[in-house]
């Protein structure tokens, strides 16, 4: 499938809600480079965030947690 300029324009930004055609800048035809950007970098933040969030803990994190000792503890 094939998109157009015009289905890019009207397709709405999840970040900001605005139509991609309101990142334009001015009234030419060349994107906002640092708006769209910012636009960008607010979808990966919360993508990696998500990500964080949602991973399971690995058994390396375990295994290090028990192998720790308590240094006021008498051996």
């Amino acid at each position: 499938m094939t998109l157009s300029r015009h289905d890019l324009e009207n397709i709405i930004c999840i970040a900001c809600s605005r139509k991609f055609k309101d990142h334009y800048k001015g009234n030419g035809k060349k994107f906002n480079l640092p708006e769209l950007m910012s636009c960008m970098f607010r979808i990966q933040g919360t993508l990696v965030a998500d990500g964080i969030n949602n991973a399971p803990a690995s058994s390396s994190n375990n295994d290090l947690n028990t192998s720790i000792k308590d240094p006021n503890s008498i051996t």
